[in-house]
């Protein structure tokens, strides 16, 4: 019996956060703005797998359930179960967003 083991590092690394948009906006209404608090998470974890990552996700948020300008709240998803978030930081973050009708 072979057993492979190997050991990494573990690191901390500030990602940025983007919401995850799916779907459609409903037609005629246009996005014209989005913006997340906080702008950016703490992340530990393997540095082998820090190194490979540029941006965290948020949740799903499904713009065919957007109908005016508004806020929700969503939560970071942590790609993998080596990772964490820093003690004591939030897992949810705050989208606004902006939306307008769409001039035709």
């Amino acid at each position: 019996m072979v057993v492979d083991v190997t050991l990494d590092e573990r690191s901390l690394k500030i990602l940025p956060v983007q919401a995850d948009w799916v779907g459609k906006l409903p037609p005629g209404l246009t996005l014209v703005r989005a913006s997340i608090t906080p702008k950016e998470v703490e992340v530990i974890g393997p540095k082998t797998i820090l190194a490979s990552m540029s941006t965290i996700f948020t949740t799903s948020i499904p713009l065919n359930e957007i109908t005016r300008t508004g806020k929700t709240d969503a939560k970071v998803v942590i790609p993998s179960g080596s990772l964490t978030l820093k003690p004591g930081s939030k897992d949810k973050v705050i989208v606004e967003y902006e939306v307008k009708e769409r001039n035709n």
